[in-house]
């Protein structure tokens, strides 16, 4: 049995369309905020140069951060660049 044909498009009050949440709910599981909206810089700065010390392997940091470890990386790589030019608060 059809309840409705593809070409005509679902029932009336039924779309398909994705809709975005707005601001006001919470996060789901699978959605995340940016990295500085969820954590504060200078924790941030204090995890990469845990890192930089070797006090803190790459997978803690990376865990801590709520990051995968690929996203880590390039986030450390830019965090090196800053403190090669000087630019790093440490």
């Amino acid at each position: 049995m059809v309840l409705w044909r593809h070409r005509a498009g679902p029932p009336a009050g039924v779309s398909f369309k994705a809709k975005n949440p707005s601001s006001s709910h919470i996060l789901g599981g699978h959605e995340k905020l940016q990295l500085i909206k969820r954590l504060p810089a200078p924790f941030i700065r204090h995890l990469l140069a845990n890192h930089r010390a070797g006090q803190l392997s790459a997978k803690a940091a990376a865990a801590e951060l709520g990051l995968a470890h690929t996203r880590f990386y390039k986030l450390y790589s830019q965090y090196l660049q800053a403190c090669a030019a000087g630019q790093a608060q440490t």
